[in-house]
């Protein structure tokens, strides 16, 4: 693992085998912007099993809106960015039975 400033960054997860790291099937990068189109409300790290899975994830992503984008709030509470929902998504519970 090495740690720094970069543009995009090599990723290879699943590799149980020292054999393994050597398989470019298995890698893939990612940007920042990656980041943002997979996971908009965490930024966290998504799991690929190989290049391809990744490709195609991100290909479908970018073919589809977000289902709901939270909003976006600084320290002070100002909306950096405001929430999205083009799905125009509802939650509710409509039956519960221990109720």
């Amino acid at each position: 693992m090495t740690f720094g400033k970069t543009k995009e960054t090599k990723f290879q997860f699943f590799a149980g085998n020292p054999s393994h790291l050597a398989d470019k099937d298995r890698q893939f990068t990612l940007t920042p912007a990656d980041f943002e189109l997979l996971n908009p409300n965490t930024r966290t790290c998504p799991v690929f099993r190989s290049n391809a899975d990744a490709e195609l994830t991100k290909k479908l992503y970018r073919s589809t809106p977000v289902l709901w984008r939270e909003a976006e709030i600084d320290s002070d509470g100002n909306v950096i960015r405001p929430e999205v929902n083009p799905w125009n998504l509802q939650f509710q519970l409509m039956f519960m039975m221990n109720t």
